[in-house]
């Protein structure tokens, strides 16, 4: 009868071990999600440029903060109406607007009704 209770004591602890494990490897932030989508496009580009021009050349794409209106408002200190002109980055934070990488806000309404 002892050999059965050390059994399910050892099964038990493996089981545990492996819930713990499965639990951790899905346990990752938006920003380590949004650097897996990036190294997979950024693989898949090469893997087309390779295919079509059988070369390949570095790229990026720029956050919206780095278009070429902003630099030519800064750079060349060309006039603009205020900071809206230069991005939505310049603005003054809006009481509850939700945080940069925060998931959108689901629909309080699913039927799209709007009240009168």
């Amino acid at each position: 009868m002892l050999f059965f209770p050390t059994r399910l004591i050892k099964t038990a602890g493996a089981l545990t071990a492996v819930s713990l494990l499965l639990v951790l490897a899905g346990c990752r932030s938006p920003a380590d999600y949004r650097r897996q989508a990036d190294r997979t496009a950024y693989g898949i580009v090469e893997r087309a440029q390779q295919q079509a021009l059988h070369k390949t050349e570095p790229f990026a794409i720029e956050p919206p903060a780095d278009t070429l209106r902003r630099k030519l408002l800064l750079d060349q200190d060309l006039p603009h109406a205020g900071p809206a002109a230069l991005g939505t980055q310049d603005l003054p934070a809006i009481p509850h607007w939700p945080d940069v990488g925060a998931p959108p806000a689901p629909d309080s309404d699913p039927a799209g009704a709007t009240p009168d």
